[in-house]
């Protein structure tokens, strides 16, 4: 039984999530691949169960040397899949076992005509390269399985060689970085006490909404932030993020949206960890330990994309 793919029904699988991934639901939609009504019917029913038999087996094999899967990958590997295909559909070859090299050639060729700059990146084309051989690999585990491998494609070293190279990962330089990481940290130690104190006080107040009918929110929220307003807590913040045109709900949100942010600047900039790592954080996910060198050291306790 597959970890990372719910059967939910012949129509439509379900990609099981990764714990980064909580509230983000994934799926393929076998339906909506109708290769834009070309061939007859059992041409495409065909294609598709071919398409669906080797997804599977390419995941099988995954689950077996790994203990989990992104379902970014199985996306991708999807993609990828469906765009072959639909390229196959469109020159009425309709199984992958009619697939020659030079058809592999042609494809690849096909997507670069269409590639930025008129040509793939070679982190693209080893991508498609992958696919051709989980292909191969595992052609007895699908119907109609693929007849040729990779290295069967006498250009693709010319295609390699003429590939863009892919958009490398660039950090921020450090003249640039230092200046905005110590902004950040300053807010942090100056205003943040500021803003949790005035966002703790309306949220406590907020809970006595409960039962009371748009009207009465309406009114009670307006007195809210009224009493706020005259708070020293508010005022400080307001000489520091106000403009003559905001009004009480525009400086906290503006005292929130700068903390969160700086906070953000903070653990990007000194941890490295992504994005998806960094919007999974749950609350309470800091704690800190006193080495035996007498310092004392902050960790992030989440979820890690790779390990």
């Amino acid at each position: 039984m597959l970890r990372a793919i719910d059967k939910r029904s012949a129509k439509y699988w379900g990609i099981n999530g990764h714990a980064l991934y909580e509230e983000v639901v994934f799926g393929i939609n076998w339906e909506s691949l109708n290769f834009d009504g070309l061939g007859t019917r059992h041409q495409r029913q065909y294609l598709r169960k071919s398409m669906k038999e080797h997804l599977e087996a390419y995941v099988q094999e995954l689950e077996q040397c790994s203990s989990g899967i992104s379902p970014g990958t199985v996306r991708n590997r999807v993609s990828r899949q469906r765009t072959l295909a639909m390229w196959m559909t469109q020159n009425d070859i309709w199984r992958f076992s009619q697939l020659t090299q030079l058809d592999l050639l042609e494809f690849l060729k096909s997507r670069n005509a269409i590639a930025k700059n008129g040509a793939l990146t070679n982190q693209t084309i080893q991508s498609y390269v992958s696919l051709f051989e989980s292909m191969w690999n595992l052609r007895d585990a699908y119907t109609a399985s693929l007849k040729v491998h990779s290295s069967e494609i006498l250009e693709l070293p010319i295609l390699l060689d003429c590939s863009r190279p892919s958009q490398r990962w660039q950090p921020i330089p450090i003249d640039l970085a230092k200046p905005i990481l110590q902004d950040a940290i300053n807010w942090i130690e100056q205003e943040s006490s500021t803003v949790l104190e005035i966002s703790n006080e309306i949220f406590a107040l907020k809970k006595k909404f409960v039962a009371k009918t748009t009207k009465q929110r309406s009114h009670l929220t307006k007195k809210i932030y009224g009493d706020i307003a005259l708070t020293t807590n508010y005022k400080k913040l307001a000489r520091i993020v106000a403009t003559s045109e905001d009004e009480t709900y525009d400086v906290v949100r503006k005292g929130i949206r700068y903390t969160v942010g700086a906070a953000i600047t903070i653990i990007l900039l000194l941890t490295g960890i992504r994005i998806s790592e960094l919007t999974s954080l749950k609350r309470g996910c800091i704690s800190s330990r006193i080495h035996n060198d007498g310092h004392e050291y902050w960790y992030i306790n989440g979820i890690a994309a790779k390990k």
